[in-house]
């Protein structure tokens, strides 16, 4: 067991020839990266930002993100990326900004920031969440891309891009020059509910009505990347987050991908089915795409649930745990995560933890008890103790989610799934779930059903009306016919009825022939 844990605490993984293109290319337009939770986007993002940085030295640039704890890390993966490309010197960190999206009085933000470099009075929170039914955050952006703003940076980089609405990209795109930003997402991390729009729509039109992005224009093969190997869980983690996500194994299924084809960008093998409604579907997940140690030294035990009749038992269970993982499996505190999914109890989950592991000499960092401008998600020898937001894009070896029957007292609240989803995917190692028995039964129930189906999704494709539907990108055939749509319009607005214009474009056609 000490040498499994000490390959995931030292585990650097070998990107594929995929995550190899959309790491080290880096296009002189708009770029999308999109994969599951530990497929490598940070680490492109990160990887992006050094190279460009050593090839262009004045060059300024954006590095943004949501989740204030992510910070560390970004920082930390840029510098190491740095040193391994120019022969271990430095950054110049005056030149890369890494900055919150939204900023404040003690941290930098691109809302903060990009006021005063263009004299614009930013908007407060409190005033934001008055002026507005729309969240305070897009609100603010809002109004800020009403303004002329000035270009400022060379290349923008947007991680967690699930988490931005549309009018953050759009300011992103003012003050980035020649449109040169690559964005990162996972809408399978989509806990705050905002819906991810097409990069057209997501973008806007320009003054003559055309899309200031719309990757059916150009054949650039870097412009929409699709990650589909996943670096950081292993297989049956993966398998078991997707499966209480969706609620495959629920009364019914919840949450239902759009076709086969996403299925397998996401990196799975559909064995059988169609993706039409009411088709019996078989979806499992080839070894190829999750790490290849993690295949080799996990089973089943990578997953574990346990349930108690008191908040007592199971945070004395957890204790226990901790306590062996780093006497007996000499794993190091700050590889172990608890996540509290349970707001109503999380408060009383962390002080218990705090003062048993306190008692036995083991220090903790908890969350709760940091200041609002806190950008570290753990810190040396200490148990990270987190909420579900502030563990977003962050991993540790080992991970507790506590209080999971918290997302059973409503299991068809998609919601709630996704941040059992979310707090699953944080784990590069094993995940212990653990809450009452009571509704936590049921995720236990929903677990055992997916090792009786040998870690396959067996399920009948739902309808729209039954289910939410997880759409892909658009298909580079949608958007060839969005772009004729187009032609025919302006055609018409010409004075050209339809059959006119489509007879034209034959004929023109014809001609190039």
């Amino acid at each position: 067991m000490i040498r499994v844990r000490n390959t995931i605490q030292n585990q650097h993984s070998a990107f594929d020839i995929e995550q190899k293109r959309a790491a080290l290319n880096i296009i002189n337009s708009p770029q999308r990266i999109r994969g599951l939770a530990g497929s490598g986007k940070t680490i492109i993002l990160a990887m992006k930002a050094a190279q460009y940085h050593l090839q262009n030295p004045e060059a300024e640039i954006l590095y943004t993100y949501y989740t204030k704890a992510l910070h560390g890390q970004i920082k930390y993966l840029i510098e190491k990326y740095y040193k391994d490309f120019s022969e271990n010197k430095s950054p110049d960190w005056s030149k890369i900004h890494i900055l919150h999206g939204w900023g404040g009085g003690s941290l930098r933000g691109v809302y903060s920031e990009t006021c005063n470099h263009n004299f614009v009075t930013p908007i407060s929170f409190l005033q934001a969440k008055a002026s507005s039914l729309m969240s305070p955050f897009n609100y603010i952006f809002s109004e800020l891309d009403k303004n002329s703003l000035k270009s400022r940076y060379d290349l923008t980089l947007i991680d967690e891009g699930q988490d931005f609405p549309a009018s953050f990209y759009r300011v992103c795109r003012k003050i980035t020059k020649d449109m040169r930003i690559v964005w990162a997402y996972d809408d399978f991390q989509n806990i705050f509910d905002i819906k991810i729009q097409d990069e057209k729509e997501t973008f806007g039109k320009d003054g003559d009505g055309n899309y200031y992005v719309d990757f059916g224009r150009n054949q650039n093969e870097y412009q929409d990347i699709v990650l589909k190997r996943c670096y950081r869980n292993s297989r049956i983690g993966l398998i078991t987050a997707f499966s209480l996500g969706l609620g495959i194994y629920n009364e019914k299924v919840l949450q239902r991908l759009e076709n086969n084809k996403h299925w397998e960008d996401l990196g799975f093998l559909v064995e059988s089915g169609d993706s039409n409604v009411g088709s019996n579907m078989i979806v499992s997940r080839p070894e190829k795409n999750s790490p290849s140690k993690t295949n080799e030294l996990f089973g089943e035990e990578t997953v574990s649930i346990d349930l108690f009749e008191t908040l007592e038992t199971e945070c004395q269970f957890v204790v226990d745990k901790i306590i062996k993982d780093i006497t007996v499996e000499e794993l190091r505190a700050d590889d172990i995560s608890v996540i509290g999914i349970d707001n109503k109890n999380i408060k009383n989950y962390f002080e218990y933890l705090e003062r048993a592991l306190n008692s036995k000499g083991i220090k903790t960092f908890n969350h709760l008890n940091t200041a609002n401008n806190n950008t570290n998600y753990s810190i040396d020898d200490h148990v990270t103790l987190s909420t579900l937001n502030k563990a977003k894009g962050n991993e540790s070896g080992m991970v507790y989610v506590m209080g999971v029957d918290y997302i059973f007292n409503n299991p068809n609240n998609i919601v709630y799934r996704n941040k059992l989803f979310t707090g699953i995917t944080r784990s590069k190692g094993w995940v212990s779930l653990t809450g009452f028995t009571l509704k936590g039964s049921q995720c236990s129930e929903e677990i055992q059903k997916l090792r009786d189906k040998k870690y396959k999704l067996v399920f009948k494709q739902p309808s729209k009306d039954d289910s939410i539907t997880i759409y892909r990108a658009a298909e580079k055939e949608e958007n060839i016919m969005n772009e004729m749509d187009n032609l025919l319009k302006q055609l018409e607005a010409l004075g050209l009825t339809r059959d006119d214009a489509l007879a034209k474009i034959n004929e023109y056609n014809s001609k190039k022939k």
